[in-house]
C-alpha cells in the first residue's frame, strides 16, 4: 500500500536533514543563506503535501479561525529571534 504523499514525505525528510546538517555546525559556521534555501524548499514540499492531500480548505478554515482570534501568521514576521538559536552547542 502506498499512502497519499508519500513521496513527498521522503522528500520532505531529505529537505529537513539537510537543514540539520547546517543547524548542527557552531553558530559562527553556520551559513544564513544555505539555511533560507533549505527553509524555502521544507515549506515549498510542506505546501506540496498539503495540495496533494486536498488539504487546502482546511488550511483556509484554520487561517479564518486564526483572523477571528486576531492572530495573523504575518506578526511572525515581526518576532524577535530567538537568542537560543545563535548559540554555540
Amino acid at each position: 500500500h502506498r499512502v497519499v504523499g508519500e513521496p513527498r514525505a521522503a522528500e520532505l525528510l531529505e529537505e529537513v536533514e539537510e537543514y540539520w546538517e547546517i543547524v548542527k555546525q557552531k553558530a559562527p559556521l553556520r551559513d544564513p543563506k544555505a539555511m533560507y534555501k533549505e527553509l524555502t524548499q521544507i515549506a515549498a514540499v510542506a505546501w506540496r503535501i498539503v495540495r496533494d492531500l486536498g488539504l487546502e480548505s482546511v488550511s483556509n478554515y484554520v487561517a479564518s479561525l486564526d483572523e477571528e482570534e486576531g492572530n495573523s501568521h504575518d506578526s511572525y514576521d515581526d518576532a524577535e529571534p530567538n537568542p537560543e538559536c545563535s548559540k554555540d552547542r
